[in-house]
């Protein structure tokens, strides 16, 4: 870049889990825009050879040879790049893609729209990303996604088109037309079995749902009642776009219902 004078990349971290690190001196008379530098270095390189962070020096340390002296520089957080631009897990898919992201990188939090390269990701840690989201929800992702746009909120995407085929709705009376439908959460067991007679003697008017639970498929189960809700939200809402909601729930499906 043309304000650039100095430039210099190191790779922090322990042994397999090294994170590239850049830091740039600016031209006499010039400044050097991080942001601008960095989106520029995604157009010219892959994502994973781009600098999790750049930092802008006043000038780079020196050691007694005046070489740059890399123990003296900076330490820099990866979470930085993504305070500017935080956008929240919204359903329950994001938040467990996002609790998978937050063990690998050691964050507390990560948004849906930063790249997994820019939190301090690199090839290794994709390759452990992939194997985590086969464990734990039970779907395959390809490599090759990750690297092509690498954001929580793509992979998302990704995996949905692949899972279109399994939701927690079971249809337990369809009723008639113009009727609020009433959703029955699934108790402990996970199935929605027990508001079976319940759903008919509502009459056949009325139209029944019940939310099943997703471990009853041998997908992983939800691992909070807040993860649940977002779940079986999203779930309600593709029958019924706008509130308010007819909800229930015996036992635990009380609690999640609530």
């Amino acid at each position: 870049a043309s304000g650039v004078n100095e430039a210099v990349v190191i790779a922090k971290g322990a042994d397999g889990d090294k994170r590239l690190i850049g830091y740039v001196t600016a031209r006499p008379g010039h400044t050097v825009d991080a942001d601008a530098l960095k989106a520029g270095l995604k157009q010219r390189l892959p994502e994973y050879m781009v600098p999790s962070v750049l930092m802008v020096l006043e000038a780079l340390p020196l050691n007694a040879n005046g070489k740059v002296d890399r123990k003296a520089l900076p330490e820099a957080d990866p979470r930085e790049a993504e305070a500017k631009d935080f956008v929240a897990p919204r359903d329950a898919l994001e938040m467990q893609l996002a609790r998978i992201w937050e063990d690998l990188l050691g964050l507390r939090s990560v948004g849906v729209r930063t790249s997994f390269f820019e939190l301090g990701g690199h090839s290794l840690l994709a390759v452990r990303m992939v194997a985590a989201v086969r464990e734990r929800l039970g779907q395959s992702l390809p490599l090759s996604v990750l690297f092509q746009q690498p954001t929580l909120e793509h992979l998302a995407k990704v995996l949905r088109e692949e899972a279109q085929d399994w939701t927690p709705l079971v249809l337990l009376e369809k009723g008639a037309p113009g009727h609020r439908p009433l959703f029955f959460v699934h108790p402990g067991g996970g199935n929605v079995l027990a508001y079976g007679e319940l759903a008919r003697r509502l009459g056949p008017s009325q139209p029944v749902y019940g939310l099943q639970s997703r471990g009853l498929d041998g997908r992983p189960v939800a691992e909070s009642v807040e993860e649940m809700a977002a779940l079986y939200l999203e779930a309600v809402r593709s029958v019924q776009p706008q509130g308010p909601y007819l909800l229930g729930g015996w036992s635990m499906g009380g609690v999640v219902a609530y």
